[in-house]
């Protein structure tokens, strides 16, 4: 009926709110912590049929969202889920003048927090069939987090990436804009190693197919505008996890990824839809 095809899938958009205030302690230094790239994205499930012009399904009545949310939960043994992974928010949904498809994107969250290349993206046609899917949800992702509450600050986190970037903060970071929450969002100073002010917030980050550690995802634009780094540090080692120069759009501590063939999130807005919707 459907195919499997396993793959990693580039992750798209980042969405950035924090900063926070000035703290280096000496008990915490990049030179100490052997900072490594986990070199691991989570596995991609692709669901397809192999013949051009085959649905997955057949039409239906109703929202696009709704139509793509049942499939999702009926499907969840064929993407390796259960009910309690599927827990997320919706990064974009739009739907394409010329074929009358409606694409959705899912990011997957535990603990009220996202999961870093935790995406299911899903085409649904005008007539309310589904076109195709692709997911890379973690499994059992709440059994495979190591701790919900961090040791770092984001400007320890900050000051930790900057060292391994080769940056030397100059001024002292200070807190512009905090908006708090469960991922502690801030917007710190510019530190004298950013264009812009830096923001940070805590995500979870997949390093392992049995581990997901807590991390503060930052962004960090160097004076010399020559990069512009999204660096993700571990909110409780200070191990960079992986950082993206989305200037070069070069990938480190990253596999390398191909194209599976679905649509992917280039980008869109939160929107604020989300919940656990699958039954546990």
């Amino acid at each position: 009926m459907s195919s499997k095809v396993w793959r990693f899938v580039p992750i798209g958009v980042l969405c950035l709110f924090v900063l926070l205030a000035w703290s280096y302690p000496s008990s915490v230094r990049a030179s100490t912590l052997g900072l490594a790239p986990t070199n691991y994205a989570p596995e991609h499930i692709v669901l397809s049929q192999a013949r051009e012009g085959q649905f997955l399904t057949g039409p239906a009545a109703g929202d696009a969202y709704k139509i793509a949310l049942d499939f999702i939960t009926r499907e969840k043994d064929q993407l390796s889920l259960n009910g309690a992974d599927l827990n997320f928010v919706v990064t974009d949904r739009y739907t394409s003048a010329h074929t009358g498809v409606t694409h959705l994107y899912f990011q997957q969250q535990v603990n009220g927090l996202l999961v870093r290349d935790a995406f299911i993206n899903v085409n649904v046609t005008a007539d309310g069939r589904i076109l195709n899917l692709g997911s890379s949800f973690v499994s059992d992702v709440a059994q495979k987090v190591t701790t919900a509450t961090p040791d770092l600050t984001a400007s320890e986190a900050v000051a930790l990436a900057a060292d391994s970037l080769g940056l030397t903060i100059t001024t002292p970071l200070s807190v512009v804009r905090q908006t708090g929450g469960v991922s502690q969002a801030t917007e710190l100073s510019q530190g004298g190693i950013s264009l812009n002010n830096i923001p940070g917030r805590l995500v979870y980050h997949p390093v392992s197919a049995s581990e997901v550690r807590l991390a503060w995802d930052l962004v960090i634009y160097p004076l010399d505008a020559q990069n512009w780094w999204n660096i993700w540090v571990d909110a409780n080692t200070g191990q960079v996890l992986s950082q993206v120069d989305w200037v070069n759009q070069e990938h480190w501590g990253e596999a390398e990824h191909a194209d599976n063939g679905v649509t992917a999130d280039e980008g869109g807005t939160e929107l604020a839809t989300s919940g656990n919707q699958g039954p546990n």
